[in-house]
């Protein structure tokens, strides 16, 4: 038999009739029983000689460890023989039974326990032949179905020594978790085939040895085996026919998949998306929302449901997946942006024009300055929200005539504020430079083209049916009130849609403008609108004056207003800056990574009767949804996005807290430009119920003072310390820590002046004269936070640098100083600052670096000199600042 070309059948047990219909035995037929094992009793022991790999002639044998040691363990109880991987453990459970057959029907039924996983790695399980050196062919299953994998007589691992295996063929069969299934795994001469309940799965390469004798079961996470049964094969004369027919279905099957969609359990890992389905399955126990649907896509593979309830009232409806949805301020992104960069593409207008130039009444009080810019990046000074009372309006042009009148806030680009206000201004420039109404532009340009046929601004008849409510009295009219109060049509909140629709939508952006044969965009307006054009140093006031980032009227890293003041929660803690997206305040949330070519829609009615806003908890479920969604993705390595994405290694970046990194030339960390603030830290201890207090004291031990939420945390041990990195790495799925001496070293700028194979102890304070400010002491006024003249205003019996004075008696806000050449703060003063190292050989304390408000000698002002203290030591000098691993 010669070796097949195929690699993966995924439509391969429903694309040919005649496979399925092929029996459970396809090869061989069934001769005499060599052995039976139904579990009720304890597997007969080994008693055979042992020869080879596995065991030996008959009876099993046990991976060492009666509690599984470095592997798993196996439990016996109830006929049903269950393979259980402990935690630590570095392989699967796994037993072999020894027997000697030349050829042979193995058939088990097996089973995939629901359990949780508890970090452990397998949830798969085997049934390997092996002969008297190695494995030769293994059937699998998992979560997604079946897999028959060969190993390679003729190629050997030089590491191992050991088989390499073979292509995997597999039956995309997804197998629920809980529930029985049959395996048969067919041997006879060189071939094997595989059957998952009886149907087929693949015949493998010819890389079977002659001599066989052993068959080894393998457990990962918790899978069960009962009714193992092994036949003799004997001939079958059917199997040229059989086997004609099998390849036939497994070719049809590839050339069908050369256009068919990737499988769901190609992209993506089925326990996360079992995980996604539960959180917005709990969000609704917990009376979060009442229903809605979720749409994942990665390169076209979809998963997509919908949950709960489209209504209680007057009668209860159940959600459906083509429900449409008020899409609130996601029409910002899908309608407003959408047609204004089609105007911009075809001419009509452009970014850079002042919005006068296209409407001429919106002038006066600074709004001539008002570019299109500035509207799409929320920067030109209009409020949230126009008044809707004052003049009351009933159309469109009413509602930008308002838009013309209403006062700035802020002098144009000088700021960010997210206005709706500025979106509605927006529209009335595309109906001018279109001549047509705004719906109509849209309708007629963008959703007909791609085939968003449930997309609409007033949905009526069939699909007013099918709309979920909001908090207004009647169904399929738009919540906001602005939009429902000039007719139902606005550019900031109007539209209304399905999850299909909307992922086509995402898809088409996803290609670069074009879906199916259709161009809306070009690739390069596309590229334009969804790459960060905002300023480097845009910030926005009402969210404690935090760096923004934003696309053309996409989100991209944009400041919540209110406390903690998290980035755009709807990008969860994996998908990366320069992934897009928007939400509205019905809690509709679109993301798109075109990184990773992933999307991720959750469209929901938020709108529980006798419940209280629960827009908060909604804003926190999208950002669960998008981890979980990220972390689903198989194949893509988002901790290391910025690499993949083109962003250059050791770029800085602000995270989803504010912290700001840059990179330590000489290292592969990016470290925090300022010490850890307390807003940093109480975001932390507000999700650990351990968390200790003691950083909670503003007064700083016996000092009167108050410390505000910009001001360095204290009173941290270096446990408390390691626990935020720890916490704010799994937020963000990066790598955070404190950093090693060596790291402290460098970037306070002694990286040339130190040995590196040295310990803390024995470098500290060797660099004698070398201080953060220079080489002259005392300090120069105002050079660090230090024991100042100010320090004894408050602390009167402090040691202090006599005639020193930097404006703060206690810790100052962070950044107060200048920064060193790198552009961090403070690494010579404010705080002692934790390290990750052991202070000498004797590993009981850590090294603390820096400096302090409270210090006044020479000696531990030193750029060199190290600290040493116990993990556990709070004081109120103690803090630290974070690096990132890229």
């Amino acid at each position: 038999m010669r070796p097949l070309t195929f690699t993966l059948f995924t439509a391969l047990l429903t694309c040919v009739a005649v496979a399925d219909e092929l029996p459970a035995t396809l090869m061989t037929t069934r001769g005499r029983l060599l052995a039976s094992e139904d579990f009720s009793k304890p597997p007969a022991p080994f008693t055979g000689k042992p020869v080879g790999f596995a065991s030996g002639f008959s009876g099993w044998r046990f991976n060492a460890g009666p509690t599984g040691g470095k592997a798993g363990r196996w439990v016996l109880a109830d006929g049903i023989f269950t393979g259980i991987e402990t935690p630590g453990a570095k392989h699967p459970a796994t037993a072999s039974f020894g027997i000697r057959y030349q050829d042979a029907i193995i058939q088990c039924d097996v089973r995939l326990n629901d359990v949780p996983a508890d970090g452990r790695q397998y949830r798969t399980l085997a049934l390997k032949a092996t002969d008297t050196k190695d494995y030769l062919i293994s059937l699998s299953m998992g979560p997604g179905g079946a897999f028959l994998t060969p190993y390679d007589a003729g190629r050997i691992d030089p590491k191992t020594k050991q088989r390499m295996r073979g292509q995997p063929a597999r039956a995309l069969k997804p197998v629920k978790l809980g529930e029985w299934h049959t395996l048969v795994l067919e041997i006879r001469g060189d071939e094997a085939v595989g059957t998952l309940d009886g149907k087929s799965i693949t015949v493998s390469n010819p890389l079977l040895a002659v001599e066989k004798h052993s068959i080894m079961l393998v457990a990962g996470t918790e899978a069960s085996f009962r009714n193992l049964r092994i036949w003799e094969a004997l001939p079958n004369p059917k199997w040229p026919k059989h086997k004609a027919a099998l390849l036939a279905a497994m070719n049809a099957a590839a050339e069908k998949s050369k256009s068919a969609p990737p499988a769901l359990v190609d992209s993506f890992h089925a326990g996360k998306l079992t995980e996604l389905d539960a959180a917005i399955e709990q969000a609704m126990r917990g009376s979060k929302l009442l229903g809605a649907t979720l749409w994942v896509e990665r390169n076209g593979a979809a998963y997509h449901k919908a949950f709960g309830q489209r209504t209680t009232k007057p009668a209860s409806e159940a959600m459906t997946e083509d429900t449409l949805f008020d899409l609130a301020s996601v029409t910002k992104v899908a309608a407003g942006t959408s047609a204004a960069m089609l105007c911009v593409e075809r001419g009509l207008m452009n970014v850079d024009d002042l919005v006068s130039k296209h409407l001429p009444e919106f002038t006066g009080e600074g709004r001539e300055k008002v570019t299109i810019r500035h509207l799409l990046l929320h920067t030109s000074g209009l409020p949230v929200n126009l008044d809707s009372t004052v003049p009351p309006f009933a159309t469109h042009d009413d509602a930008i005539a308002q838009a013309c009148r209403t006062k700035l806030l802020f002098a144009p680009g000088t700021a960010f504020s997210y206005s709706s206000a500025g979106t509605v201004a927006l529209g009335g420039v595309i109906e001018r430079v279109t001549g047509r109404k705004f719906d109509e532009f849209c309708t007629t340009e963008i959703f007909k083209p791609l085939g968003m046929k449930d997309t609409v601004f007033r949905p009526e008849g069939e699909r007013l049916q099918r709309t979920a409510p909001t908090d207004f009295p009647e169904r399929g009219q738009v919540n906001d009130t602005v939009a429902r109060r000039c007719g139902g049509v606005a550019a900031h909140a109007s539209l209304f849609a399905t999850t299909a629709d909307l992922a086509r939508f995402a898809r088409m952006m996803l290609n670069l403008g074009e879906l199916d044969g259709v161009r809306v965009f070009k690739p390069e307006t596309v590229k334009l609108f969804t790459s960060v054009q905002s300023p480097p140093d845009l910030r926005s006031p009402a969210a404690k004056n935090l760096p923004v980032q934003r696309g053309l009227g996409w989100d991209i890293h944009t400041p919540y207003r209110t406390p903690p003041h998290d980035y755009s929660l709807a990008r969860g803690a994996l998908f990366p800056i320069g992934s897009y997206g928007h939400t509205g305040w019905t809690g509709q949330m679109l993301w798109i990574d075109p990184f990773s070519k992933t999307f991720v829609i959750f469209l929901c009615n938020r709108y529980v009767a006798g419940v209280a806003d629960t827009r908060p908890a909604v804003y926190q479920l999208h950002h669960r949804i998008a981890t979980l969604a990220a972390e689903a993705v198989k194949g893509y390595d988002f901790k290391n996005a910025s690499a993949q994405s083109g962003t250059k290694a050791g770029q800085p970046f602000v995270n989803s807290l504010g912290m700001e990194f840059v990179p330590v030339p000489g290292t592969r960390i990016l470290m925090c430009v300022h010490e850890t603030r307390r807003s940093d830290y109480a975001a932390y201890a507000s999700t650990d119920a351990q968390a200790d207090a003691s950083w909670k004291d503003g007064k700083l031990g016996s000092i009167s003072a108050t410390a505000s939420e910009d001001h360095p945390v204290v009173n941290v041990s270096w446990d408390d310390a390691k626990a935020f990195c720890a916490w704010l790495g799994k937020k963000e799925g990066r790598t955070y820590r404190l950093p090693t001496d060596r790291e402290w070293s460098i970037a306070v700028g002694l990286g040339d002046q130190e040995a590196d194979d040295l310990t803390p102890e024995k470098l500290s304070s060797k660099v004698a004269g070398v201080y953060p400010w220079g080489r002259q002491w005392p300090p120069t006024k105002g050079a660090g936070n230090y024991a100042g003249a100010e320090c004894r205003t408050q602390y009167p019996n402090e040691k202090i640098i006599e005639g020193y004075t930097d404006r703060f008696a206690v810790t100052s806000p962070v950044m107060s100083f200048p920064p060193n050449v790198l552009g961090i703060h403070d690494l010579g003063g404010s705080m002692w600052e934790w390290c990750e190292d052991f202070y000498n050989e004797e590993k009981k304390d850590h090294v603390l670096r820096g400096a302090s408000w409270g210090s006044s000698a020479p000696a531990p002002l030193l750029s060199s000199f190290r600290g040493n203290q116990p993990s556990t030591r709070r004081w109120r000098c103690d803090g630290f600042r974070c690096v990132v691993e890229p």
